[in-house]
């Protein structure tokens, strides 16, 4: 399974063997995996390699995961870039910690390949559609001008923050309920703004309307589950929010050209 698309990730760890786990966990999957074995090289690498991703460990001698955490957090080349932390000893207070320090994730030893993966994954799917809504973002406030906001300073760039918190909340929100997903009205009133408004903010960012997205989302993730696990078509039906699963058949055929069990033939002997 390749499920990586070249994205740079960073693994510092003062221990050699917990660098080789990790890079034996991850290299399969299509990634430039770059190691430090102390915080200062880490650092360094940060600089000069920009990683999409970099996991940290916690403990180390000299310069510890936190001061590390906190020095690419203050510097302007390096803030942008999501921490991950791990470590034998996940207490609530370490996680605070790491939390407040800017990290996005925390996952305690020994760590499982398939919880490592994920997590990856997520977080790195998570930054392309951030990156992607700032650039829509910034494309329509070019043409139209800044989205306003009631009682707000007209600032862009904090308008862009708000606006983008808020499209990126209503998506969580849709994900929760893919199958059952609440109505422009009722998230109208959720988020306190007019679901006119909502809808015009969530096309201009993401290039569909909300509902179009959330249907493309569900078709594209039911194709992933019949490309990665062994549940049935009507399963993945049923996970995907399809009660009918001839109108899931229909749905996909449409968006992919092929029926469900077409397409999970064809994945599966493509990597045959």
């Amino acid at each position: 399974m390749k499920a990586g698309s070249g994205e740079g990730l960073l693994v510092i760890d003062d221990d050699m063997m917990n660098l080789e786990l990790v890079k034996v966990y991850l290299e399969d999957y299509g990634f430039t995996i770059h190691l430090a074995s102390n915080g200062r090289s880490g650092l360094e690498l940060a600089r000069s390699k920009q990683p999409d991703l970099i996991i940290l460990d916690v403990q180390m001698p000299g310069m510890d995961g936190f001061a590390v955490c906190q020095r690419l957090k203050k510097e302007e080349q390096t803030r942008h870039i999501p921490v991950v932390f791990f470590s034998m000893y996940g207490d609530s207070k370490q996680k605070v910690r790491g939390f407040e320090l800017g990290a996005v994730d925390f996952i305690s030893k020994p760590m499982q390949q398939q919880e490592l993966v994920a997590r990856v994954l997520n977080h790195l799917t998570f930054e392309k559609i951030k990156r992607n809504l700032e650039k829509r973002l910034a494309l329509y406030q070019q043409y139209y001008g800044p989205i306003p906001e009631n009682g707000m300073r007209r600032d862009t760039a904090r308008l862009s923050r708000l606006a983008l918190q808020r499209i990126e909340q209503i998506r969580q929100q849709l994900l929760k309920r893919p199958g059952n997903p609440p109505t422009m009205e009722e998230l109208g009133n959720e988020f306190g703004i007019n679901p006119k408004r909502l809808s015009r903010e969530f096309q201009a960012v993401h290039g569909l309307t909300l509902f179009a997205w959330l249907r493309d989302y569900r078709l594209c993730n039911a194709a992933n589950m019949l490309r990665e696990s062994d549940l049935s078509v009507e399963e993945i039906a049923r996970t995907n929010g399809y009660t009918c699963g001839a109108n899931f058949a229909t749905a996909f055929k449409r968006r992919f050209q092929v029926s469900p069990r077409e397409y999970r033939k064809t994945e599966i002997e493509g990597e045959g």
